[in-house]
């Protein structure tokens, strides 16, 4: 069987042991251990494949080998297969950089699978073979050997013994307690000594350094024979040297502070090389434990600060110097929070003390501890854990709430520089540990989002109002394009963060203005929103440019980026407008210009929205972006209905000043329309091939526009008779009876341009929106006009005034359309052509009725200019028109075979006779 031996004692143990049986060192790897253990062992796997390789080469070697010795010899003798066993069969660890600690996982090398091997007639097996990996043997039995079927080469993993804790205990644990022991009962006779004066001040110092030497020589002695029980006492020697010269100094005085101070620094580091010498973590576990405890024990309160801090960051740099050799962690997280503990009870027992004192002391431990959780991992080349990486954080984290607390009284307006200091700090050991070959990317994964937190701390400490804002905005669009550079998500994700907060904070606290002087566009605000807007734009285009590299979930990050943009540009504008007409906070508006102003910002608000939008969707339709589309499409529907129903009613024309066509009110309705026609029908195309949802939406959105055109031309109409009254230019009635027929002529046209482009086009929706426009126009003629327009008897002249011509105007363009699209009316769906066919007849109907009207008004004019009764002459000039028109219609219909015209012809001749018959014959008697 064969033996391992202790590098440590030098004594042979059994194969498989864990620990040594002398000296307690462990000398194999148990299952299920830490995780250096767990990355060891897949290196031996690995190492194990590639022996697996070696042995099936050498098997198959051996093999052709004795083929061919068989097909040459003349007389057949029996193979002799030997295993081949190198002479120096360890296999050596490759050598490493640093110290000898477990080093990373290997990802292992593919090699073709060996050929098998098929043993010879009549040779003799081997029974096993000894493989050597890192110095120890591992048999493999001859079953397991590389011959028969493919792929059924094997090395058995060696069987891992159970943990030998009773020797673990008394040989590891057991002497750091007693070590431990030793530590704290000589600490407390000294501490006993001291109250009863049982021995003299310079005695108890002496007593306590030989003690620590005695210590200390023995663990050196010890180091071969016992090394577990050696570093054991090695490390309380340690801590009984510390408290000594402690002491010394701050007790009895009998060495000046600048001795002590060198003396204490010798000591720790001594302890320090100790620790690294024996590679023992007891010793400078047991170093840190006496170090701090030493101010604890040696003196009811703590001693001056200014001696303290000193002591620390001497202590500190002992912790560095075995940091930077050796990945002890709970080593460095003790000195890390004894450190912190007695700063911290140093504070609370002097807070009269300098505050640049106490921070000068905090920033020596902060930036010795820095170097403590970083420099192995840099300079070793070794991936940090989980703890190292939470420890530079809190690190970091403690030191800034500390600095905080010390300085905040007195020194607050320096912390911005702090901050932004450690975020420059960190940077740079993120920059080395990406630059350095070989060096592990988890310390630049920790630090450099310290660096961007601490980074984004220091903007508002330093910055406020302008500058904070556009600060942040700049570091969120460097942030994700270093995130892009780096290819690193979670700093993109920190960066698109960054950037949300300087838009939340420009939203909630946007730079005050000057309203008095102000200057639209040239001031603080604006340039603020400008700088915001553009970053994000920025970032919008990186994540563009780089989305073949992104992550799943940032695919929509572009669009989303777009549209905060979008939204800020908008509001910026929106802004400058409310400031420009004179509605800032600091504004005394007279109230006589107060009303023009609230006009001309309505109007601006909503032509800016509406072209806004209009942009947006030609965006979304040029680029195919739905986000941009259905944002265009929300923004246009306020801006519609605000000037529908808000600036109706709010936003009054000047009288003084209205020119028709030429009017804030008109241009708005042409700058909101106009564009919005020309993309609907320009994209109509690619609006036809889009979704249905789409479709719908823009045909609903075409609808709007005719119904908003119609009404800004009818309110057109109503503002410049409404400033004809107010400027003196027409009467009251005068004004009203050319509103009333400006509105209905207004309506017929506009529904007739609909009914042709309906038809000639084929659109339906035209097509029936202008019958109802047209319908509502001839009711509004017939019903209302008809009886509240009076003509004036001074300007009358029979059929030249403005209510004959407002039936002749509404009833010649649809006759028109009738007979010239006829056959296309024809072939449209039976409604349609039901529906066309009562409008034509309504058209009859309005010609008729228009006759009927004027002939009583020409009579009634001259009934009352010459006083004459002309009743009997209205009735029977209204027979006559209705008979002449009756008959036209019957002609019409038997020359264009039009049933319907033959039908209302021989209706209104037949209510012509019934006339004569009923009325007209009766007016007649005397």
């Amino acid at each position: 069987m064969n033996e391992i031996r202790c590098a440590v004692c030098n004594t042979s143990n059994p194969a498989g042991s864990v620990y040594c049986g002398s000296c307690g060192t462990q000398i194999g790897f148990e299952a299920g251990g830490d995780a250096e253990t767990r990355r060891l062992s897949l290196q031996l796997s690995q190492l194990r494949r590639e022996i697996e390789d070696i042995v099936g080469r050498i098997d198959r070697l051996q093999s052709e080998l004795a083929s061919r010795a068989e097909q040459t010899a003349p007389v057949a003798q029996p193979d002799e297969r030997v295993a081949a066993e190198p002479e120096n069969p360890e296999i050596e660890e490759p050598e490493q950089e640093g110290p000898t600690e477990p080093s990373e996982p290997v990802e292992p090398v593919s090699e073709p699978e060996p050929e098998p091997v098929m043993a010879a007639s009549g040779t003799d097996e081997p029974e096993s073979r000894t493989v050597y990996i890192q110095g120890r043997p591992f048999e493999v039995p001859a079953q397991q050997q590389p011959v028969g079927e493919p792929g059924e080469l094997r090395l058995p993993l060696p069987s891992m013994p159970a943990v030998d804790w009773e020797r673990v205990l008394g040989q590891n644990w057991l002497a750091i307690i007693g070590a431990l022991t030793l530590a704290l009962g000589i600490g407390f006779f000294l501490k006993l000594s001291i109250d009863n004066n049982w021995i003299g001040d310079t005695g108890r110092i002496l007593l306590g350094l030989g003690t620590g030497a005695t210590l200390l020589g023995l663990g050196e002695f010890t180091k071969r024979r016992a090394p577990i029980w050696s570093q054991a006492v090695t490390a309380g020697g340690a801590a009984t040297i510390y408290m000594s010269i402690y002491a010394s100094y701050v007790l009895y005085e009998l060495i000046r502070p600048d001795a002590a101070f060198y003396a204490l620094g010798g000591v720790v580091w001594l302890a320090g090389i100790l620790a690294v010498r024996y590679d023992s973590r007891v010793i400078g576990f047991l170093g840190i434990i006496g170090a701090f405890i030493a101010p604890l024990l040696l003196g009811p309160e703590l001693p001056d600060v200014r001696l303290v801090l000193p002591y620390i960051a001497v202590v500190d740099l002992g912790i560095l110097g075995v940091a930077s050799v050796r990945n002890w962690r709970w080593f460095t997280i003790s000195g890390w929070i004894g450190s912190y503990g007695l700063f911290a009870a140093g504070y609370a027992q002097y807070p009269e003390t300098d505050p640049l004192l106490f921070q000068a002391g905090l920033t020596a431990i902060f930036l010795i501890f820095v170097g403590a959780t970083t420099l192995f991992h840099i300079k070793w080349k070794r991936v940090p854990g989980s703890l190292d990486m939470a420890l530079v954080a809190v690190n970091a984290t403690a030191f800034f709430a500390l600095t905080t607390l010390v300085l905040a009284d007195a020194y607050f307006d320096w912390l911005w520089a702090i901050a932004a200091a450690m975020a420059v700090m960190y940077g740079l050991i993120a920059l080395v540990a990406y630059t350095r070959p070989g060096a592990p990317p988890q310390v630049a994964m920790i630090t450099l989002p310290i660096a961007l937190i601490f980074l984004t701390v220091a903007v508002p400490l330093g910055l406020t109002g302008v500058w904070l804002t556009t600060a942040w905005a700049a570091q969120g669009a460097i942030l994700i394009w270093s995130g892009f550079v780096l290819r690193r998500a979670p700093m993109r994700g920190f960066g698109l963060g960054v950037l949300a907060l300087s838009a939340v904070y420009l939203l909630s606290f946007p730079p005050e203005v000057d309203a008095a002087n102000f200057s639209i566009f040239v001031n603080d605000r604006f340039g603020v929103y400008a700088f915001v807007i553009a970053a994000v734009y920025v970032a919008a285009y990186l994540y563009r440019r780089n989305r073949d590299s992104t992550h799943e979930l940032e695919r929509e990050t572009t669009s989303l980026l777009m549209a905060v943009a979008s939204g800020l540009t908008l509001v910026a504008l929106s802004l400058e407008a409310i400031f420009y007409y004179g509605f800032g906070p600091s504004n005394v508006i007279h109230w006589e210009v107060r009303q023009s102003a609230m006009t001309l910002l309505l109007l601006s608000l909503t032509w800016m929205w509406a072209l806004y939008a209009v942009g947006l969707l030609v965006v979304g339709l040029v680029l195919d972006k739905p986000l941009a589309r259905w944002g265009g499409l929300g923004l246009l529907t306020v801006a519609l209905v605000k000037l529908l129903l808000i600036d109706t009613f709010f936003a009054l024309p000047d009288a003084d000043t209205y020119v028709p066509g030429f009017n804030p009110h008109f241009i708005t309705y042409a700058m909101v329309l106009a564009p919005t026609a020309f993309v609907a029908h320009a994209f109509r195309r690619r609006i036809a091939a889009s979704a249905k949802d789409l479709r719908e939406v823009f045909r609903a959105l075409v609808a709007a526009l005719h119904v908003l055109a119609v009404w800004g031309l009818s309110l057109e109409a109503i503002h410049y008779f409404d400033s004809q009254t107010l400027t003196g230019a027409m009467s009251r009635q005068d004004a009203l009876d050319g509103l009333y027929i400006a509105l209905t002529v207004i309506w017929v046209l506009y529904g007739a341009a609909l009914l042709t482009v309906g038809l000639a086009r084929g659109m339906m929706l035209a097509r029936w929106g202008g019958m109802v426009l047209v319908g509502l126009a001839f009711a509004k003629l017939i019903v209302f006009d008809s009886f509240a327009i009076v003509p004036n008897v001074e300007t009358y002249v029979v059929a030249v005034n403005p209510k004959f011509m407002a039936f002749v105007i509404a009833a010649a363009p649809i006759a028109a359309i009738g007979y010239v699209y006829r056959d296309v009316i024809r072939k449209l769906e039976e409604q349609e052509v039901r529906a066309f066919r009562i409008l034509l007849a309504a058209t009859n109907g309005l010609v008729v009725w228009a006759l009927t009207v004027e002939t009583v008004h020409f009579f009634l004019m001259r009934e009352e200019r010459l006083d004459i009764n002309q009743a009997q002459a209205i009735l029977l000039t209204l027979t006559v028109i209705w008979a002449l028109y009756g008959a036209a219609l019957v002609a019409v219909g038997l020359w264009k075979n039009l049933a319907l015209a033959r039908w209302g012809g021989l209706g209104l001749l037949g209510l012509s006779v019934a006339k004569i018959v009923l009325l007209d014959t009766f007016s007649l008697l005397p």
